[in-house]
Order: structure tokens, then C-alpha cells, then sequence
């Protein structure tokens, strides 16, 4: 499994999965909705790096699993 995911990446998956970016974050981090907005934007836009457990989770919607 890689260690790391790039912007472009998670927002195919977003897209392929028609979520919002809010709704998207709110699938990966238990946070409140302008939050998970803005993590999200920062993640497409590589402003930030997703941890552990958010790859992880990435990967599984990647994969269909969740």
C-alpha cells in the first residue's frame, strides 16, 4: 500500500463517488461540515498531506469497499 496520495487522486475518487467535498470529508474525518470542506480542498489542492488513516480509508473507496 503506498504511504502517500496525491490531489488529483482523491478527487477522482470524490467525483466518481458524486460527493461534494463535504460530503467526501465527512466520510474520512470526524470533524464538522466546514471543516471536512476545507481539509478536503486542501488535500486536492496538495496544501496538506492526508495521515495514516485517511489513506487508508481513501484507498478502501478506491477500491469500492466502502
Amino acid at each position: 500500500m503506498s504511504s502517500s496520495i496525491d490531489g488529483d487522486t482523491i478527487r477522482q475518487i470524490r467525483e466518481k463517488r458524486e460527493q461534494d467535498q463535504t460530503e467526501f470529508g465527512l466520510e474520512i474525518y470526524d470533524t464538522t461540515p466546514g471543516t471536512a470542506q476545507k481539509l478536503v480542498s486542501d488535500l486536492e489542492n496538495e496544501n496538506i498531506q492526508p495521515g495514516k488513516a485517511a489513506i487508508k480509508t481513501i484507498r478502501r473507496m478506491q477500491r469500492g469497499e466502502i
